[in-house]
């Protein structure tokens, strides 16, 4: 038992042995990297003669503004100059330089170009078109109580409603009253009348027709229970059958 532990604490030396040779190696890496890392930071940023120096020149047809109404974009590139690895020399004068930048305008063409207004401006409606008279009504209607001298900039409600009488029908209940009537008016047509009509506008119709009906039944019932009631309280000795 006693060389089973012996055997145990020999292997647990090496195995802290180990570890700590691990450690000592990561951190041997770690400073390498570091210093590897300093190296090049100080070799970008190095100095150099400025004679030695370049300078990127622009051509000038990449300078030229963008055309706002050909919907070209303006964008700008730069380009850097790599620096220098050469060490300054002050005997020789030498003074530290920077990197040299340089400002590029290109122009993208029209075709990729996004658009500030994509909504394309709308075409006026010609008096032959058959929504010519609900647009002009319309129209008409907002007119009676627009008030143009206004600036609705300063007074809008006067600008849109300035010109309205007192007790005059807002112009929206007149549109309002005129489609209901106009809807009721085509809805009051025979059921013939719908054949060839889509779906959803024989479905309209179905709908009214019931509703009136089922109005009509109810008044009719109504009415038949007064006519009944009438003739019990006229003739109370006669009994249901013979009433």
């Amino acid at each position: 038992r006693s060389a089973m532990l012996k055997v145990l604490k020999v292997l647990f030396d090496i195995v802290v042995l180990l570890s700590v040779l691990g450690t000592l190696g990561l951190s041997i890496a770690s400073l390498i990297t570091v210093l590897n890392i300093q190296d090049t930071i100080n070799s970008q940023f190095s100095t150099r003669n400025p004679s030695a120096s370049t300078t990127t020149v622009v051509p000038p047809s990449t300078t030229a503004k963008a055309d706002p109404t050909s919907g070209d974009v303006k964008t700008e590139s730069t380009v850097v100059t790599p620096p220098s690895t050469a060490k300054a020399d002050p005997t020789k004068g030498d003074v530290p330089s920077s990197p040299i930048s340089s400002i590029a305008t290109t122009s993208v063409p029209a075709s990729s170009a996004p658009q500030q207004n994509t909504i394309p401006d709308p075409l006026p409606i010609a008096a032959n078109d058959p929504r010519y008279p609900a647009y002009k009504g319309m129209s008409d209607l907002l007119s009676t109580w627009m008030n143009t001298s206004a600036n609705p900039c300063d007074d809008f409600y006067t600008f849109t409603c300035g010109a309205g009488k007192k007790g005059q029908e807002m112009s929206f209940d007149v549109s309002d009253d005129a489609i209901a009537e106009s809807m009721i008016e085509q809805l009051r047509r025979p059921a013939s009348a719908f054949d060839i009509e889509p779906l959803p506008v024989r479905q309209m119709k179905w709908f009214y027709d019931s509703c009136m009906t089922g109005a009509y039944e109810a008044d009719f019932l109504d009415r038949s229970k007064r006519i009944f009631n009438d003739l019990h309280d006229q003739n109370s000795g006669v009994g249901f059958p013979a009433l």
